[in-house]
C-alpha cells in the first residue's frame, strides 16, 4: 500500500475467501519490518498477527516502536522487546 493514502485509512478487515470476515481492526494493518507479523489495534490497544491472521499477542500494548531488527511494545509505561514475550524467527 503507498505512503500517500495510508494516513487516510482507519480501521482493517480480514476476509476469508468466502468472503466471511475473520478479523477486524481499529486502525491500519501494519507489517512489521524484516518479520512475517503484523500489528493491529482493537479498542485502543495494540495487538500482533501472523501472516495467517492468527492472533500471536493479544490486544493490551499501547504502542510499539520498529527498528527493524528489533521491535519494542508499550505496556504500563514501559518498553517491552518482542523477542521476550514470542520467540521470532
Amino acid at each position: 500500500m503507498s505512503e500517500d493514502i495510508q494516513e487516510y485509512i482507519i480501521s482493517a478487515d480480514i476476509v476469508a475467501a468466502n468472503g466471511k470476515l475473520t478479523f477486524s481492526s481499529n486502525a491500519p494493518i501494519r507489517k512489521l519490518l524484516y518479520h512475517q507479523l503484523y500489528t493491529f489495534k482493537q479498542a485502543g490497544k495494540v495487538g500482533l498477527i501472523n501472516d495467517k491472521g492468527d492472533v500471536i499477542l493479544t490486544p493490551k500494548f499501547d504502542s510499539y516502536r520498529d527498528d527493524a531488527d528489533k521491535v519494542w511494545f508499550e505496556h504500563n509505561g514501559k518498553l517491552v522487546r518482542l523477542n521476550t514475550l514470542i520467540t521470532v524467527e
